[in-house]
């Protein structure tokens, strides 16, 4: 049994669809912050998703979005959460959790958000999209 430490990084909520504070929205809004980021951050950005690519994780399409799995987490644990961190302030809809196996083992991203994040993803974002349609598993 590989017992693994789960990190849960619930970087961006969905708004208000899960808080008891702000009344429910009728559909979510897809709507990214582009000022979220600095110039030098958006630049570096592709460059850690790229890496993230290279890394050729499999992909399993979950009914709210994508689980990626990389075989190793070695090198790859401080881009997944660089690159989680950064897509979490511009894209504030997306949840994201990390899983990381002891020893340097696999490790899972999962990248979800409410109905219609997919579609976002696949219309919007060309490089996350590459990202999970890249292999399967």
């Amino acid at each position: 049994m590989m017992t693994t430490l789960f990190v849960s990084l619930v970087l961006a909520g969905l708004g208000a669809t899960h808080c008891n504070c702000c009344p429910p929205q009728e559909k979510p809004v897809f709507a990214c912050e582009m000022n979220a980021l600095s110039a030098a951050e958006r630049a570096e950005l592709p460059k850690i998703v790229d890496a993230l690519i290279d890394a050729a994780p499999s992909v399993k399409e979950l009914a709210n979005g994508f689980e990626l799995s990389f075989a190793k987490s070695k090198g790859l644990f401080s881009k997944a959460a660089q690159w989680m961190a950064a897509e979490s302030r511009c894209c504030p809809f997306f949840d994201f959790s990390l899983q990381v196996a002891r020893y340097g083992g696999p490790m899972i991203v999962r990248i979800t958000g409410p109905d219609g994040v997919k579609a976002f993803i696949a219309e919007d974002l060309p490089r996350l999209h590459r990202l999970t349609t890249k292999s399967s598993g």
